[in-house]
């Protein structure tokens, strides 16, 4: 009986370094995570700010067009 209490002794110790070395990974791997929101984050940036790109080059080339068609006088 007492073999058997030190190894469940020896058994809990070990689950403890375990548990320890399983919390530093999750704590470690959280930056990970983040940077898959920041990724995400970044492409829905991208994508805003080609869409202002496009209609902003829309708005110019109707403007210059405005302007060609009356001459060249700004409206």
């Amino acid at each position: 009986l007492i073999a058997i209490l030190l190894v469940a002794r020896r058994i809990l110790a070990h689950a403890g370094q375990a548990l320890e070395a399983a919390e530093a990974i999750s704590e470690d791997t959280k930056i990970i995570w983040k940077l898959d929101d920041t990724n995400r984050l970044a492409g829905e940036i991208l994508d805003a700010a080609t869409s202002i790109e496009e209609r902003g080059g829309h708005i110019a080339g109707t403007l210059q067009g405005d302007r060609a068609a009356s001459g060249g006088v700004s409206v």
